[in-house]
């Protein structure tokens, strides 16, 4: 079995685990990672104060970065959105106050994303959705490897980003999880139980 058709099977269970969970589990769950995600930051004592950090907008299923991102402004940070730019099959971000002018992406249907209006921005940290992770912060995402790349292309730009995934604690998988070479491990993942941090 050729490591494609082994994501391809964890992605099918992982998909099924996250879909047990309902819409007032979700939000609970994503209130205890924003706490934790408090928690780690302050006793690693990095200091987020006035950072540019790339949030994003979660389909039904995934953790929601909401109660993050409340803890984010109060710290002044700037928060930007991404949105798939289909001639280079990457992310850019965007500065965004009102989420309520999102619209749908026209070939992703489940995702949100800001409208056409502003210059690309270059953020400071990026926080990740992710299917499944291991203890190497090793990320399963949904296959289209949007993330991998953007990161990879904005790590040329701004070599200090700090990718961050969150995620509900039975995302983790126990195993290592198969990757190839252009699958960019995460400097941080934080869940509703625990934090993890990149072994280098």
């Amino acid at each position: 079995m050729d490591i494609i058709e082994q994501k391809n099977i964890l992605r099918k269970i992982f998909i099924d685990k996250r879909k047990q969970i309902d819409s007032s589990t979700n939000l609970f769950l994503s209130q205890q990672i924003a706490q934790n995600f408090e928690t780690f930051f302050n006793k690693i004592n990095l200091d987020l104060n006035y950072k540019i950090v790339g949030s994003y907008m979660p389909t039904r299923f995934e953790a929601t970065p909401l109660f993050i991102e409340q803890y984010l402004l109060k710290k002044n940070c700037q928060l930007c959105f991404p949105k798939i730019d289909e001639s280079e099959n990457l992310l850019n971000f965007h500065f965004a106050k009102d989420k309520d002018n999102f619209i749908y992406n026209r070939i992703y249907k489940q995702i949100l994303e800001p409208p056409n209006a502003n210059i690309n921005i270059i953020p400071d940290i990026i926080i990740v959705p992710l299917l499944a992770f291991d203890g190497n912060s090793q990320r399963l995402g949904m296959g289209k490897g949007f993330y991998d790349r953007t990161i990879f292309h904005l790590k040329l730009k701004n070599p200090k980003l700090i990718n961050i995934g969150i995620a509900f604690d039975f995302q983790q998988s126990w195993q290592a999880l198969p990757h190839e070479s252009h699958d960019l491990a995460l400097d941080f993942i934080i869940t509703n139980t625990n934090s993890h941090i990149q072994i280098i």
